[in-house]
C-alpha cells in the first residue's frame, strides 16, 4: 500500500509540473502574440525577456559556426585567399545576426565596420552595408510611442505624418511629418519601443561572446571597445540629452564658422520626450551619394564636392583640437548635404544626430592635439615621449592607431605605395590586432570615442572619393595649439601654413597622379587602410 500512494504521489507531481510547463508555454507563446505597442510596460519588460532567450540563442549559434569555420579549414600556412573565402563567408553570417538580433547588435556591426586597420576587409565591407539596411519598425509600434509619450493622439499633433520612415538606424527611426497648426515640417525621431529594456541583455550578451572569441582568436578580443561603447550609448538613449548636445554643437560652429553649417532646429517643449525628439526636416542628399551631390537637385562640381570633404574635416578638426566637444558618430548617414540657404549655388553641410558625443577635458586635449601633430609630422622623439606620458610603450602602435597606417611606412606626402609597403601593411594591421586591443585598454576612455570620430570621416571621405588630404587638413588646426608653434613666432606660423598649404596642393596632384598610373594598387592600399 505505500508503495501506491508513493506512486499516486509521484504521478500527481508529474501532472502539476506538466500542468504548470503547459501553462507556463502558452502564456510565453500568448505573451509573443500581441503587438509590442499594444503591451503595457511591465508586459512589455518581460515580453523581452523572454525574447531575450532566443537572440541568446542566435548569437551562441553563429559564434559556433564561425569557430568551426576558422579553426577547421584554414591555418597559418594557408594562403590568403584561402583566409579571404573564410572571412567572406563568417562576415555575412556576423551581418545575418546583427540585423535579426537589431538594436546594439547593429551598432556594434557599424562601429567594426569602420575598423578596417584593424580586422580584415571582408568584414568592414559587409558590416558596412548595416549603415543603410537597417530593418524598420511598424509604423503602428512608431505611433504607439508618440502617442505615449506624448500623451496625445496623433491627430492632434500633425496635420500629417508619413508612416514609411526616411530612415532607420540601430536605436531609432525617422519620419516625415508636419505640425498642426504652425504647418512646420518636421522629422520626427522615435527610439524602438523596447530598446532600452533589451539594452543591458545585449550589452552582457555581446561582452562574453567577444571574451570568449578572444581566447579562441588571441588578439580579437574587443570587450573594451564594447565597454567603453556602454556608458555613452547609455546617454544616447536619452533624446532630451541629444537635444542639449545639438544646441551646443550649433552655438561653438556658429561663433566659429558664421553660416557655413547646419544643426537642425529642434522642437522643444511639450514635443520633446526621452524617446521622441523633432527636429526641422532637411532636404538634402547623403555626404557620399556623389550621383545626389551631381545631379540636377544639387548640380555641384568636383571642386564644390572637395569643399564638402574639407567643411567635413574642419568642422571635426574644429571640436577635437579646439573646443573639445566632439561629436562621436559621424558617419555618413549622420551627414548631409543642401544648397546653402543664402548662398547661392553653393553647399552646405547638415550635422544630423546628436546623441553621441563628449567632453575633452583640456590636459587630454593638449595632449591628443601635440600626438595628432607629432605622428603627422613624423616627430619620433616627440612621438615616443607623448606616448609614454600616458602609459603607452609601444609608441609605434598608438601612432598607428592615430594615423590608421603603420607608422614606419607612413608619410603624409607619399601615395606612391609599393608592394613591399602594401605586404608590410597587411602584416603589421592583420597579424598583430592584440597590440591594438592593449593599448586601448590603457587608453583614456575618451581617447577612443575622439578616434572614433577620426575613423568616420575617414570612412565618409573615402567614400566620398575627395582627394583631400585628411590628415595634413587636421594638421592646419592641431599645429598652432600643439607645443612646437608656441616657440614660434606669427612669422613663422604664416609661412609654415603657406607651406602646408603648399603640400596639400602638391599631395593632390600626386594621389590623381598615383591613382592614374597604378589603379589596382591604390585600391588595395585604400582596401587595407583607407588611406586619409
Amino acid at each position: 500500500m505505500s508503495g501506491v500512494r508513493r506512486f499516486g504521489k509521484t504521478r500527481r507531481f508529474l501532472t502539476g509540473v506538466g500542468t504548470v510547463s503547459v501553462i507556463g508555454i502558452v502564456g510565453c507563446v500568448a505573451l509573443l502574440q500581441p503587438r509590442r505597442e499594444s503591451l503595457n510596460p511591465w508586459l512589455l519588460h518581460y515580453r523581452v525577456l523572454l525574447e531575450g532567450g532566443g537572440r541568446l540563442y542566435r548569437c551562441v549559434r553563429v559564434g559556433v559556426q564561425v569557430t568551426n569555420d576558422y579553426k577547421r579549414n584554414v591555418t597559418d600556412a594557408d594562403e590568403q585567399s584561402a583566409w579571404d573565402i573564410i572571412h567572406e563567408r563568417c562576415a555575412r553570417r556576423l551581418v545575418d545576426l546583427c540585423e535579426t538580433n537589431g538594436g546594439m547588435y547593429v551598432k556594434l556591426g557599424q562601429d567594426f565596420a569602420r575598423l578596417s586597420h584593424i580586422i580584415p576587409t571582408q568584414y568592414t565591407q559587409a558590416l558596412g552595408k548595416l549603415h543603410d539596411n537597417v530593418a524598420r519598425r511598424p509604423a503602428s509600434e512608431v505611433i504607439g510611442v508618440i502617442e505615449r509619450d506624448l500623451g496625445k493622439p496623433m491627430s492632434d499633433i500633425f496635420e500629417s505624418f508619413d508612416e514609411v520612415p526616411v530612415a532607420a538606424a540601430s536605436l531609432a527611426q525617422v519620419h516625415r511629418g508636419v505640425l498642426k497648426g504652425s504647418h512646420d515640417e518636421v522629422a520626427v525621431k522615435v527610439q524602438y519601443i523596447d530598446i532600452a529594456d533589451r539594452f543591458d541583455g545585449d550589452m552582457a550578451t555581446m561582452t562574453l561572446m567577444m571574451y570568449l572569441c578572444g581566447k579562441l582568436f588571441p588578439g580579437s578580443d574587443f570587450t573594451e571597445i564594447i565597454q567603453r561603447l556602454e556608458g555613452v550609448v547609455r546617454d544616447e538613449l536619452n533624446f532630451v540629452r541629444e537635444v542639449e548636445n545639438a544646441e551646443k554643437c550649433r552655438k561653438q560652429l556658429e561663433e566659429k564658422f558664421g553660416d557655413r553649417f547646419c544643426v537642425p532646429k529642434v522642437f522643444g517643449g511639450p514635443l520633446l520626450t526621452r524617446r521622441v525628439v523633432m527636429t526641422e526636416f532637411i532636404h538634402g542628399v547623403k555626404i557620399t551619394d556623389l550621383a545626389g551631390l551631381k545631379g540636377p537637385k544639387m548640380g555641384f562640381s568636383n571642386r564644390q564636392i572637395a569643399t564638402i570633404s574639407e567643411d567635413m574635416i574642419d568642422a571635426f578638426s574644429y571640436q577635437m583640437f579646439c573646443t573639445g566637444f566632439v561629436h562621436c558618430d559621424p558617419h555618413p548617414g549622420n551627414l548631409l548635404v543642401r544648397r546653402h540657404p543664402r548662398r547661392t549655388g553653393q553647399p552646405q553641410l547638415v550635422i544630423l544626430d546628436h546623441g553621441l558625443y563628449v567632453s575633452f577635458p583640456d590636459d587630454l586635449r593638449h595632449h591628443f592635439t601635440n600626438m595628432w601633430t607629432a605622428c603627422v609630422l613624423h616627430d619620433t622623439d616627440k612621438v615616443i615621449s607623448l606616448s609614454r606620458a600616458i602609459g603607452v610603450d609601444e609608441w609605434e602602435w598608438l601612432a598607428a592607431m592615430f594615423l590608421e597606417h603603420p607608422y614606419d611606412v607612413y608619410s603624409p606626402f607619399k601615395r606612391m605605395a609599393s608592394q613591399a609597403d602594401l605586404d608590410l601593411m597587411r602584416k603589421a594591421m592583420r597579424e598583430d590586432m592584440q597590440k591594438m586591443s592593449d593599448i586601448l585598454k590603457i587608453l583614456p576612455a575618451v581617447y577612443g570615442m575622439v578616434l572614433r570620430n577620426v575613423t568616420n570621416v575617414r570612412a565618409a571621405q573615402k567614400l566620398m572619393g575627395s582627394p583631400t588630404s585628411r590628415t595634413l587638413r587636421m594638421l592646419r588646426w592641431s599645429l598652432p595649439l600643439s607645443d612646437g608653434a608656441q616657440a614660434m613666432s606669427w612669422w613663422q606660423l604664416y609661412c609654415l601654413s603657406w607651406k602646408l598649404w603648399a603640400q596639400e596642393t602638391v599631395h593632390r596632384g600626386m594621389l590623381a597622379y598615383a591613382v592614374w598610373r597604378n589603379p589596382e594598387l591604390m585600391k588595395a592600399v585604400d582596401d587595407v587602410l583607407l588611406m586619409g
